[in-house]
């Protein structure tokens, strides 16, 4: 191999190794802010973030602040859509009223229930209740 070959080839097997070795530019550039946390401060944000990463949910409540953009919805809940319907299907279960009506009759004494009776009655409009703020707060809506 001649010397002018030596120098074309470590030339082009050093652009590859550039090539490779550096991180692609089509990739955003991103940088880390890091800060230090009490013990007790750490433990309540893994209870806010809800089984989110810190790290996402730390952007999300600095960002939407000032308007910041999500690349897109994290946490456990996978089908927003059906958690909606499911919101829905309950504000609009006649179920629902029914209940709370024979629970306001038990209470204004038009209906007579055995005390049990009616502690499982007033149990599960509770639970129904807490389902619906449940759902509401997993959207991410704000209760009227």
């Amino acid at each position: 191999m001649s010397a002018r070959e030596d120098q074309t080839t470590e030339a082009t097997a050093g652009a590859a190794f550039r090539q490779c070795a550096s991180p692609p530019r089509t990739r955003a550039q991103s940088s880390v802010l890091s800060i230090r946390l009490t013990a007790e401060e750490r433990a309540q944000l893994e209870r806010d973030a809800a089984g989110r990463t810190l790290s996402a949910y730390a952007r999300e409540r600095l960002c939407k602040s000032w308007g910041g953009s999500r690349r897109g919805r994290s946490g456990p809940i996978k089908d927003h859509q059906a958690l909606a319907r499911a919101l829905g299907a309950l504000g609009k279960s006649p179920q629902t009223g029914t209940l709370k009506g024979v629970l306001r009759a038990c209470e204004e004494g038009a209906i007579v229930l055995n005390v049990d009776a009616e502690d499982a009655l007033r149990r599960t409009c509770d639970r129904i209740d807490a389902m619906r703020a449940d759902l509401i707060k997993a959207l991410g809506l704000k209760v009227e």
